[in-house]
């Protein structure tokens, strides 16, 4: 009896910015201050503090059955379906730049986050059809990513 192995995840990151996340967190808080006036609102408030707070996006990898599955993750399900990747021959690296700014009443910067990733995508018949796999702030590890999934599917570099 063998064993299947278990599909790779890969997290791809929030849904929303973060200073939507950050309004979700105050608002999961916020909840349970409301819970002791009106039950009905706080538990209404802590589902969307939580939906905002934690949903995510990623995708599962099946190497050997050459499979993926782009998915959201919303209340600890993972909704998305099963594609197959026979028709994909190539494979990209991309370093991407992300910024976010909020702003205060005043229309002035509040907020600046900027980040780098490393991404890697498997790209279809035009430059344009992409999937995203696998993000990284680490080169190496999407370099890592990058190489395995060539080497065990045979994949162009592009």
């Amino acid at each position: 009896m063998s064993l299947k192995p278990e599909p790779l995840d890969h997290n791809l990151g929030n849904v929303f910015p973060p200073a939507m996340k950050f309004t979700g967190k105050v608002t999961m808080v916020g909840s349970f201050f409301f819970w002791l006036i009106s039950p009905l609102v706080g538990i209404c408030l802590l589902i969307v503090g939580v939906f905002l707070a934690f949903t995510r996006k990623g995708v599962l990898v099946k190497i050997q059955e050459r499979e993926i599955k782009p998915y959201t993750f919303i209340f600890g399900v993972k909704y998305g379906k099963w594609t197959s990747v026979q028709d994909i021959k190539r494979i990209s690296i991309a370093k991407r730049n992300f910024s976010t700014t909020a702003y205060s009443s005043a229309n002035r910067p509040a907020t600046t986050s900027r980040n780098t990733f490393y991404d890697v995508f498997l790209v279809g018949d035009s430059k344009k059809d992409k999937t995203h796999i696998f993000r990284s702030e680490e080169k190496l590890e999407s370099q890592n990513k990058f190489q395995r999934l060539q080497d065990a599917w045979g994949l162009e570099s592009v």
